[in-house]
């Protein structure tokens, strides 16, 4: 437990590690919790440590394989969404999903003007990102050039810098089509659906070994389009080394046929405010069982209780 007060436990090979344990009861209770400690400027514990570097690579699948998407993403360092390639893919997915949209374009606009819709948080993290990289000189053979996405519900703007340092701003705009004309618009002109979709599609579209987290996946989406988006990942999952692991009260999602026993777990509240949770698998749900129907008759638990 990394609250402050509390001691961690080691056990196997780093049982019997003493500096590992001088070390947790260093960073345990600070600001930044433990393997964020154990793997900035600790180069030479693992050097000293060879049994320990097995904290390194958990703290590695973390950082690099597992990915909370969040209602709001504010900056990241992708170029997911500045590739055209990449956009015309989100833009075939926005279309199969029925938003309206059929095309995805880049408009370039001023610093300026991408500053004036950003909140103070939000430009001084452009900065930061932006002199940290000229500053340390990232740009290698293979990286000759740095770029970023920065959301909100308003736009979508990317960043690109190459090795002199010039920095381009531009803004997706959303293309529809009424009859003959093409009439662009900025992501604060969508529907709230379409908004949660756009930032989930990044699920769809990965090539890495991911685990996805995503909380209440069916917020503000119609509950077919939810049911379709599961579909459409497990069916993509079969060829990738991808796990998507959602929570949500969209109770049509509980189908035999969709989704095994063991992979529908129900949450209840216990008296002293912890949690239980438990899987239809535990349960011995037979598989004739309408889940969705009888969970909402409270025959599974999970429900609320008045």
């Amino acid at each position: 437990k990394d609250e402050a007060g509390a001691k961690i436990k080691f056990g196997s090979v780093l049982s019997d590690c003493e500096e590992i344990t001088v070390l947790s009861n260093v960073f345990s209770g600070g600001e930044s919790p433990f393997l964020y400690c154990m793997n900035h400027n600790t180069k030479s514990f693992y050097e000293k440590n060879p049994k320990a570097v097995i904290l390194k690579k958990i703290f590695e699948w973390f950082a690099v394989h597992f990915e909370v998407i969040y209602p709001e993403q504010p900056i990241s360092d992708t170029a997911l969404l500045y590739e055209s390639m990449t956009l015309k893919k989100y833009a075939d997915y926005l279309n199969f999903f029925k938003t309206g949209i059929v095309d995805i374009e880049k408009k370039e606009v001023s610093e300026d003007f991408v500053k004036s819709n950003l909140s103070v948080i939000d430009r001084a993290n452009i900065d930061l990102q932006i002199n940290l990289v000229r500053t340390n000189n990232l740009f290698t053979k293979e990286k000759k050039e740095w770029s970023a996405v920065i959301r909100n519900r308003a736009n979508i703007f990317t960043i690109k810098m190459d090795k002199s340092g010039t920095v381009k701003f531009y803004v997706l705009k959303f293309i529809h089509q009424y009859g003959n004309e093409r009439v662009a618009y900025e992501m604060r002109r969508e529907s709230d659906g379409t908004y949660r979709l756009f930032q989930l599609l990044d699920v769809l579209l990965t090539v890495k070994n991911k685990v996805f987290v995503i909380d209440e996946i069916s917020r503000c989406m119609h509950p077919l389009l939810t049911i379709k988006f599961v579909e459409m990942f497990l069916k993509l999952a079969k060829d990738r080394n991808v796990q998507l692991i959602v929570t949500t009260h969209e109770t049509r999602l509980m189908k035999h046929e969709f989704l095994r026993r063991d992979e529908v777990w129900i949450c209840d509240n216990n008296d002293d405010g912890s949690s239980k949770l438990s899987s239809f698998n535990e349960q011995q749900v037979r598989i004739d069982k309408v889940m969705d129907e009888n969970y909402m008759e409270g025959i599974f638990g999970g429900i609320p209780k008045w």
